[in-house]
């Protein structure tokens, strides 16, 4: 996407805003301190259940394109980079835990666990 707007000259960016959270940048400032030590890996996991409200654009991929990895695992590598700095390897496993909800398809992936390895 970012190099289809380079070609076509638009202006584009991504917001991740997770940086700014008060406790995102008080634990950046801790590591920076050197308080957590050395830090040799990196776990992030985004909890989060849409309860009874009905399925929307992030469940259904002819809206949403992609899912949690596209979605809000972007942020959290983000914010890995931001925090421990950059690393040479990702590994992810994807998941659909959920491929009906409220009687509706839910064709994206809905969970997604990743770490960070040096």
């Amino acid at each position: 996407m970012a190099d289809e707007a380079e070609k076509a000259g638009v202006r584009h960016m991504t917001a991740f805003t997770y940086r700014f959270v008060p406790a995102m940048r008080y634990l950046h400032h801790l590591v920076g301190q050197g308080e957590a030590g050395k830090i040799y890996h990196y776990r992030s996991c985004r909890l989060q259940d849409w309860g009874t409200r009905s399925v929307g654009w992030r469940q259904q991929k002819k809206m949403a394109g992609t899912g949690e990895i596209g979605d809000m695992l972007s942020h959290r590598v983000d914010f890995a980079h931001h925090l421990v700095g950059r690393f040479k390897r990702l590994v992810a496993d994807l998941r659909n835990h959920t491929p009906v909800r409220d009687g509706q398809p839910n064709d994206t992936d809905d969970w997604v666990d990743c770490w960070r390895n040096s």
